[in-house]
């Protein structure tokens, strides 16, 4: 008995890590901490910082696990802590955002296999420089070439053709409350992540207007922002918007609750830098989504002035186009303003102009040069297209967005894609040149989506030209 309770002395003491009485002394258990390389292989880490909870149960934090074989880079594929190499990864979508599947993706002149998008439009390529070149293509009748790239994650963006599918809807808008009085209103449909816009502008009825939507591809639907400012007696009094979703072949019924706004006045005047230089337009603009949609406009004149809604949610621009003579370059500067801006003074410079092919050229192959007068700092889009037998359509086309001031066309063929011998192609030059003092746009900032030029640069467009094919 008397040994029973020593024996429950000694586990007491034990428990309570006093040993004192029983016999023996016992020291509490230690725990030996991992090295650093044993630290970063439990937490599986293969490169730079490790930070967790040790084998310990202590916090801790290792500055380096270590270092990568290249080409392999830590967290060159995308994974934290892990060597990998450095990856392209994109997207492919056409005019108004929405992804394009089956697109054939090809990095020119760098010896690696094409890839083909999925049905989120995107892909991935490992990084073969510190820039590169890269093309799309849904074959036969769209590509896109983008010249110089550096970014990771650049967006392609395909025209839109009319050999692909083209869907249409339509939205039929009612203000709430209704309209007590004659109005005018200018309505727009903006896909938040589209270069494109639908819009309408109409005269004083007492009704709102209908739009129509036009897209290609294969999606069905289409998701953007509806808006309704309205005007009576020449100032704006309300706004209304809302997110809808058009289905192809729908015919929609909208309600936008709408806003009472109060209404303030912008006035300027323009000045332009050549004396053949023509004013064709100047509008009041409000940023929508990532558009800016004309609400007030007129067509000549180097003087204007226009009501301007107060409206915080939609910052403001005026636009002012000018063309040189009745069918020259075309040229687009704007200025931000607020409603109640006065004597803002908007300068319009000269756009470039083609050099060659000349007009009406033939003979035009993969060799030939395409040149237009350099203007320092610009990026441009060079567009190729061929119109079916009305010269309404575009059936085939072909984009190259580059920085220089000359392209030649890149063998595409690969892509399945080639311009068709012996047939007529139009071809512009449209850019954005920087205005003095600012630094101009950059290839990849034409690789994200949407590519808008602000009001740091003047959008310019050349007289359409064409050739004739070998």
């Amino acid at each position: 008995m008397w040994a029973f309770r020593a024996w429950l002395l000694c586990f007491g003491a034990f428990v309570s890590a006093v040993s004192e009485g029983c016999g023996r002394s016992t020291s509490p258990a230690t725990c030996t901490a991992p090295t650093d390389a044993q630290f970063c292989s439990a937490h599986a880490v293969q490169c730079g910082q490790a930070t967790g909870t040790d084998a310990c149960g202590s916090g801790r934090s290792v500055a380096n696990c270590g270092g990568c074989v290249e080409p392999a880079t830590c967290g060159g594929g995308g994974s934290p802590g892990q060597c990998g190499e450095p990856m392209i990864t994109g997207v492919v979508v056409d005019e108004i955002g929405l992804p394009v599947p089956g697109a054939k993706v090809a990095l020119l002149g760098a010896g690696i296999p094409l890839v083909t998008t999925g049905a989120d439009g995107k892909f991935s390529f490992p990084v073969v420089g510190h820039s590169y070149d890269i093309a799309a293509a849904v074959a036969p009748h769209t590509a896109v070439v983008y010249q110089g790239l550096t970014r990771s994650d650049p967006t392609l963006t395909l025209a839109t053709v009319s050999a692909t599918s083209r869907h249409t809807g339509y939205l039929d808008i009612t203000l709430s409350p209704a309209p007590t009085t004659s109005f005018s209103s200018t309505a727009a449909f903006i896909p938040p992540k589209s270069r494109s816009i639908y819009d309408w502008t109409g005269q004083p009825m007492p009704f709102a207007p209908q739009l129509r939507l036009d897209w290609s591809g294969s999606s069905t639907s289409v998701i953007g922002t509806a808006v309704v400012f309205e005007v009576v007696a020449g100032s704006f009094t309300r706004v209304g918007s809302s997110t809808e979703m058009i289905a192809a072949g729908q015919t929609r019924g909208v309600t936008l609750p709408m806003t009472t706004i109060s209404s303030g006045t912008v006035t300027g005047s323009v000045t332009l830098a050549s004396a053949s230089q023509v004013v064709v337009g100047i509008a009041l603009r409000a940023r929508v989504e990532n558009l800016d949609v004309s609400i007030m406009a007129q067509n000549t004149g180097t003087a204007f002035g226009f009501a301007a809604p107060v409206a915080p949610s939609y910052p403001l621009t005026v636009a002012v186009w000018a063309q040189e003579g009745f069918w020259g370059e075309l040229s687009m500067s704007c200025k931000q303003v607020t409603p109640s801006s006065t004597g803002i003074v908007v300068s319009v410079p000269t756009g470039p102009h083609l050099t060659s092919p000349v007009y009406g050229a033939t003979g035009i192959d993969s060799s030939s040069t395409f040149s237009w007068t350099p203007a320092g700092g610009s990026v441009f889009l060079v567009r190729l297209s061929q119109l079916d037998a009305s010269l309404v359509f575009t059936v085939n086309a072909l984009d190259i967005y580059t920085s220089a001031s000359s392209v030649e066309i890149p063998d595409l063929t690969s892509l399945g894609f080639s311009l068709p011998s012996a047939t007529t192609i139009n071809w512009k030059v449209l850019g954005a040149v920087p205005n003095p003092g600012v630094v101009g746009q950059t290839v990849d900032d034409t690789a994200a989506l949407p590519w808008v030029t602000d009001c740091n640069s003047t959008a310019t467009e050349t007289v359409e030209s064409y050739f004739t094919t070998l």
